[in-house]
């Protein structure tokens, strides 16, 4: 459950997550989840603070489009958090402050929430100094209870079960809510198809079949970039640990059943990589 969905935290603020991806105004995890938190944190302050890690054009700069979209709702950009100290691409655009480390980053910021959309291997140590830096910021200002509420964690939420299990064991000893971005639940086909196949007269489920399929820039696959190079190594990138969740997610979420056995053929014959890049999976 920690693994592909979110910590046991999520029920209580499905209500008002649902309403929000109803409402229309919401077609995105980020939306939906934030937009439930703003409303959460309203009463406690002026606006719920928001922060993204990972500000990168390909995920982390969409999480700030999206919190600066719910301003109406009562959520704000308070700043991003960048791995170079050069890479002011998101901060000068949504002008705002840029860090370069995540634990100073919850000290020095009052936070109510934090976007993690940093390559997958460094989830952990990211949730991790999140919540040093916040627990830091507690007891110097004396404060009753942890500012910061929840975490959303891109997906796949760690790069194994032990450090994912680990994350949200440290959110929960926090109370912090931790939730993970598959936003492709949010969508009309998405939820329809859910409703069709788990309706009472549809009959007993045999079997599903599905397909999706996405082109990738040759940008994406570039060795050159020593930044991008964990997209190529075994453990940290590779279509079934970074794309294929997305999969097994909307498998589980649609039909309403868990995955108790799989089977698997991989290679990395087209590109030669540590990863693979063509396989057949059954489950």
């Amino acid at each position: 459950q920690g693994v592909f969905c979110s910590s046991t935290c999520l029920r209580r603020l499905r209500p008002r997550i649902a309403q929000a991806s109803a409402d229309g105004a919401a077609n995105s995890s980020c939306h939906c989840v934030f937009r439930a938190l703003a409303w959460r944190v309203r009463p406690m302050a002026m606006a719920c603070r928001i922060a993204v890690v990972g500000a990168g054009p390909l995920v982390g700069m969409q999480h700030c489009q999206a919190v600066v979209a719910l301003r109406d709702a009562g959520a704000e950009l308070a700043c991003v958090c960048q791995r170079r100290p050069d890479d002011r691409v998101a901060a000068e655009r949504f002008e705002v402050p840029v860090y370069t480390d995540v634990e100073e980053m919850t000290r020095l910021q009052s936070l109510h929430g934090v976007v993690i959309a940093a390559p997958t291997h460094l989830h952990l140590p990211i949730v991790e100094k999140c919540l040093l830096g916040a627990r830091v910021r507690q007891e110097e200002l004396g404060e009753p209870v942890l500012a910061l509420k929840a975490l959303l964690v891109e997906k796949p939420i760690c790069e194994t079960l032990v450090a994912a299990m680990r994350l949200v064991q440290l959110a929960e000893e926090a109370g912090v809510e931790i939730l993970v971005g598959h936003q492709r639940r949010h969508s009309a086909f998405v939820r329809r198809a859910r409703e069709l196949v788990t309706r009472a007269d549809f009959g007993p489920l045999r079997g599903l079949s599905a397909e999706f399929s996405l082109l990738k820039p040759d940008s994406y696959f570039q060795r050159d970039d020593p930044r991008l190079a964990w997209r190529g190594q075994k453990g940290k990138g590779g279509p079934v640990l970074i794309n294929l969740i997305h999969d097994v997610d909307l498998l589980r979420f649609i039909t309403g059943h868990e995955i108790s056995t799989v089977f698997a053929s991989l290679s990395s014959m087209a590109r030669q990589d540590d990863v693979e890049d063509t396989g057949a999976v059954t489950v």
